[in-house]
């Protein structure tokens, strides 16, 4: 019973795994800029951090100045379809109570580890490479 609940697990995270990897072939990465509807003005890009060290005294974080990085919002917010604590334009949160809509996309990346993963059993592993 234990390894069905694992299968889960490790299922969901396969399919994030191929949810990042199939957006990894666009020609511009949705986590790597800030300029989405989802963004907040807190948002920050780690590119602009490619220049020579300001005088300024720097802080010691980023939570020191409140912003969060475009690939955390894009994580939280677009991903996940959840809110972000602390934002300044945070939504609603989704709890067990209140799932919000079915995320299509992930349900799709789902389905299609679990279409592999059936294939992968149903002849085995060793047929997969012939």
């Amino acid at each position: 019973m234990i390894a069905f609940y694992t299968d889960f697990f490790y299922n969901v995270i396969i399919a994030w795994s191929l949810h990042f990897f199939l957006k990894s072939f666009t020609t511009h990465l949705p986590w790597a800029s800030c300029d989405h509807e989802y963004n907040s003005i807190v948002c920050y890009e780690p590119s602009w951090n490619d220049g020579k060290d300001s005088e300024c005294a720097q802080p010691l974080n980023k939570s020191d100045i409140g912003v969060i990085s475009a690939a955390e919002e894009y994580f939280y917010k677009e991903f996940l379809g959840l809110h972000m604590p602390g934002a300044a334009n945070s939504s609603v949160a989704h709890s067990l109570s209140n799932l919000g809509p079915l995320n299509w996309e992930m349900a799709f990346c789902l389905l299609l580890v679990y279409i592999i993963c059936y294939f992968s059993l149903w002849k085995g592993i060793k047929t997969s490479g012939k």
